[in-house]
């Protein structure tokens, strides 16, 4: 049985959950009583990586009749990621929140899909298993 879309729709279920509601046990963990250590961030501490993402903005135009076509915008690679570092920072409790969103829709929609499919494959059983018509003597 291919339960590829079953651990897709679980896989994005437990890291929705993870990233909805990581800030709220952040700060409960930051503030017991004992806890003098704790970073969390966007490039604060790669000892401590909980996940990592490869980003690039790409911005292109092109005429037509021409098969060329040019970068449009054009800035210093490493002042661009070092600000979107920040602003990235800046952002991150809302960012986590829309990725969980993302993450809750896009598990609704394939757990839809999935019913209806389910419900297909019980109508081509049920006619599997249907007995022959009887036959006329």
């Amino acid at each position: 049985m291919d339960t590829k879309t079953l651990d897709r729709i679980r896989d994005l279920v437990k890291n929705g959950r993870e990233l909805g509601t990581f800030w709220a046990r952040w700060r409960k963990q930051c503030s017991e009583p004992g806890c003098d250590k704790h970073t969390a961030g966007f490039n604060q501490d790669s000892r401590f990586t909980s996940f990592k993402a490869t980003l690039s903005f790409d911005s292109a135009f092109g005429f037509y009749g021409n098969s060329g076509c040019s970068t449009f915008l054009h800035c210093s690679h490493d002042i661009a990621s070092e600000y979107l570092v920040k602003a990235v920072r800046a952002h991150q409790e809302t960012i986590f929140q829309t990725m969980a969103e993302m993450m809750r829709e896009d598990a609704a929609d394939l757990t839809a899909k999935a019913r209806t499919e389910i419900v297909q494959m019980q109508k081509m059983v049920d006619e599997i298993e249907r007995p022959p018509p009887a036959v006329a003597a």
